[in-house]
């Protein structure tokens, strides 16, 4: 039904240069980082942070906090780089 009501998803899914990916942030070098502040966000759209059991709607000013799960769009290209770098575990 939202793909009825998004035509955009659906031809974004049909699409080879992109994908919809999720990744659980455990880097803490972008804990507290607002989206808008991520060095790569002109190449993702983040469409949802799964987070202590809820979905919340993301804006520019939200801040990543540890262990969120977000769903993205991104190209094929720079989606496993951007999971990589947010889903590494490490302690800054």
């Amino acid at each position: 039904r939202s793909l009825i009501e998004v035509p955009s998803t659906l031809r974004m899914l049909q699409s080879t240069e992109s994908g919809i990916y999720e990744v659980t942030v455990r880097n803490l070098r972008y804990t507290g980082t607002e989206i808008r502040n991520l060095p790569f966000v002109s190449e993702i759209t983040i469409s949802q942070i799964y987070r202590h059991g809820h979905f919340i709607k993301p804006s520019g000013d939200t801040a990543i906090e540890l262990n969120d799960r977000l769903i993205f769009t991104g190209s094929k290209e720079h989606a496993p780089l951007i999971r990589q770098a947010l889903g590494r575990l490490n302690t800054i």
